[in-house]
């Protein structure tokens, strides 16, 4: 699942950086760092923890979760306009919602959320602001980290409901759910491998999610029909949390490669992933503007997270 919770973070953040230093890159060389200053802004400045920020299909707003100051384990759902104003409370009360994603249409936001019971399943919630939910997916495990995909017909999700974490699709229409990826073996080091974090192509015809089936967190791409995973980053170093740009041109993703963690960009086809960094003052959970000219993301400091973006300016 997509971690959230600060104290979670300060431990995950710790360990990453002591496997980052000194590590160097080697798919498609070295990361091209930006010769100029990027061009970001800062969209929220709340002392409440604000993560996992998603774009509407239309452009005209983004929702993300924000902790409640009193109880660090209260997330609940918010939308805003991309200047910060006209903020919304979308879901209420003392769960943990997290990880939301927009319907194609913009009428509905899946998220994941244990406001079932100890478990986190999927749910979604109207986008209007009405606070109607629904419940998708029940069961004794865990089903988190949804993406709607742009046709609107299918949710992709990850699930230890067959004892690892796995990739599963969720079929809107009918409620039925398919597993996507069977992978339960352990890396050479003994970790359990897990794919999680898939994110669909424009087409929604591919997925590129994260796995450390070769020993260390890299991204795959995976047609939606089946096939082998075809592995487009190889670092030393974690990489994760994948957006494919609406136009099908890039896959952004978040990477701890320099030492620290920062968002980078690779091209989606073609024989050259040399990765570019777009960050160099941190960055987490990038998604993709409607018009593949802006990523959001949150930008993570001890205790506290924004809501900000950069401007898609290096093509």
């Amino acid at each position: 699942m997509r971690f959230t919770n600060p104290m979670i973070w300060t431990v995950l953040l710790a360990v990453l950086a002591v496997v980052a230093i000194g590590c160097s890159s080697d798919d498609g060389g070295e990361p091209v760092i930006p010769p100029w200053t990027p061009v970001v802004h800062q969209i929220t400045s709340d002392p409440a923890f604000q993560a996992n920020p998603a774009y509407s299909p239309n452009g005209n707003w983004i929702v993300y979760e924000q902790e409640d100051l009193d109880d660090a384990n209260d997330h609940d759902l918010w939308r805003m306009a991309p200047d910060g104003s006209q903020a919304l409370q979308l879901t209420d009360g003392p769960e943990f919602d997290s990880a939301a994603s927009w319907s194609a249409d913009g009428t509905l936001i899946v998220f994941e959320s244990n406001r079932s019971g100890s478990r986190k399943h999927l749910w979604t919630v109207e986008a209007s602001g009405s606070g109607i939910t629904e419940q998708l997916t029940t069961g004794a495990w865990d089903d988190g980290s949804p993406d709607w995909s742009p046709d609107n017909a299918t949710i992709v999700f990850e699930s230890n409901r067959d004892g690892s974490i796995n990739l599963w699709l969720y079929d809107f229409a009918s409620g039925d759910t398919e597993q996507l990826t069977a992978t339960s073996d352990t890396t050479a080091a003994g970790a359990p491998i897990y794919n999680r974090s898939a994110a669909w192509s424009p087409d929604s015809q591919q997925l590129v999610f994260e796995s450390n089936r070769s020993g260390l967190s890299a991204l795959y791409f995976l047609p939606v029909a089946g096939g082998t995973p075809e592995q487009i980053t190889e670092t030393p170093s974690y990489e994760g949390h994948p957006s494919w740009s609406p136009d099908g041109v890039e896959i952004a993703y978040e990477s701890t490669r320099g030492g620290t963690m920062e968002l980078y960009v690779i091209p989606a086809a073609g024989p050259d992933r040399t990765p570019f960094q777009v960050t160099i003052a941190g960055g987490y959970w990038p998604q993709w503007s409607a018009n593949s000219e802006s990523i959001v993301y949150g930008l993570w400091t001890t205790g506290d997270a924004d809501i900000w973006t950069v401007e898609v300016d290096w093509r």
